[in-house]
């Protein structure tokens, strides 16, 4: 049967991987035989180390724009790209030779991507590819350039100048042009694996989104209040969130990322349940009443799809630009606009979850979702890998 590498290149978390094992294991059920190449080896290495698949290191730019730090706001999609070194020709380079060691070790026979621009470039014309991810990260291979998320943004480089410089890596490699900047990023074919209602390119798509691979169902709220948060250690506004937390006496838990052993005997001492490891996703959000976090795509998903309002403090632009998607379907709310003193915080979240209008609009949204995403879209990617393993041109 056929090999197939499974890419990820770019982003944070394990999200990534735990996507890409849902898709794996339904390929390996059919005789498929997946390898992974990684971005985080070593963050993932606990998720990995219970799966069977051979796993490999990712090549990973380091440029001169990092961005999770707070100074990093990218406008586009384009600006990502710029910290993954397409704006440096040595750089871009290097990476592309670095794949290409792995591509001629590997020998796939498809490629599955998800958040994997520089594999997708490296791969181009030379592999079928399929990719897939939710809105932000999947921009339309259709459009002449990426989109503009804020204009106020000053663009790290300028598309223009970064397309050329591809092209020049490519015609230095001898492998096949790139039309436009966003081309390349869809492979053979692609699908975006979230609700249409959270694609920021929406209205620009030519194929919408086919909703999250989990299935997910509404689900009836608790008895009582409760909490699910989801958070960072490093998020600036972590001190409001946590006083919100623990003055408005609710109960319920927190998964902390990168959690000092401090701040957890700090909350554990006032009453608050600390997560050690992440929990299941869909049980934590079915568990509660409303759910604290970021943005991250996952857990607004879920929290979609099971119908829970949801308390929003964005971290980065990604989360942003999903945080307003909800907020602008009304089963949302964006904190950090509202919430400024540690005073205002137990108040904010005692009356968000006293919200009755919210809570019946997140369950009347996730009927809706549920009639028409219900059996998720993880069988329609398994289809779309099907077709070109038996035949389609990369």
């Amino acid at each position: 049967m056929a090999r197939i590498l499974f890419g990820w290149d770019n982003g944070l978390g394990t999200g990534y991987i735990d996507r890409l094992l849902l898709v794996a294991d339904a390929l390996a059920a059919e005789g498929h035989e997946p390898i992974f190449c990684v971005r985080d080896l070593i963050t993932t290495a606990g998720r990995l180390a219970q799966v069977r698949y051979p796993v490999l290191q990712s090549p990973v730019a380091i440029g001169q724009l990092d961005p999770i730090t707070p100074l990093f706001m990218p406008g586009s999609f384009a600006d990502l790209l710029s910290a993954s070194n397409f704006n440096n020709e040595i750089e871009l380079m290097r990476l592309m030779l670095a794949w290409d060691i792995l591509f001629q070790t590997i020998q796939p026979d498809l490629i599955v991507a998800e958040y994997a621009p520089v594999m997708s470039l490296a791969a181009h014309g030379r592999y079928k590819l399929l990719a897939m991810g939710h809105g932000y990260i999947l921009p339309p291979a259709e459009l002449p350039q990426f989109p503009i998320f804020d204009y106020t943004r000053s663009p790290a480089a300028s598309q223009e100048a970064m397309l050329e410089i591809c092209r020049r890596v490519q015609a230095a490699r001898h492998r096949p042009q790139i039309s436009t900047l966003p081309s390349f990023l869809g492979g053979s074919t692609q699908v975006v694996t979230s609700y249409p209602e959270l694609d920021p390119y929406d209205r620009l798509r030519g194929e919408k989104a086919a909703g999250p691979l989990e299935t997910y169902r509404p689900l009836a709220m608790p008895a009582e209040p409760r909490f699910y948060a989801y958070l960072s250690a490093d998020f600036r506004q972590l001190r409001l969130v946590l006083e919100g937390l623990v003055n408005s006496r609710l109960p319920g838990s927190v998964y902390i990322k990168r959690i000092t052993p401090a701040l957890r005997q700090f909350l554990a001492e006032r009453g608050i349940t600390v997560l050690s490891a992440a929990p299941k996703l869909e049980q934590a959000v079915a568990e509660a009443s409303v759910v604290i976090h970021h943005g991250g795509i996952a857990t607004s998903l879920a929290a979609l799809g099971i119908g829970r309002p949801q308390m929003l403090w964005p971290h980065v632009t990604d989360q942003t630009v999903t945080a307003q998607g909800i907020e602008t379907l009304g089963v949302g709310e964006i904190a950090s606009r509202s919430v400024k003193t540690n005073a205002d915080a137990a108040p904010a979240l005692r009356k968000f979850v006293d919200d009755r209008e919210k809570a019946r609009k997140a369950q009347a949204l996730a009927a809706q979702l549920g009639q028409r995403h219900g059996r998720g879209s993880l069988a329609v990617v398994v289809e779309k890998a099907r077709a070109l393993l038996a035949g389609g041109e990369a």
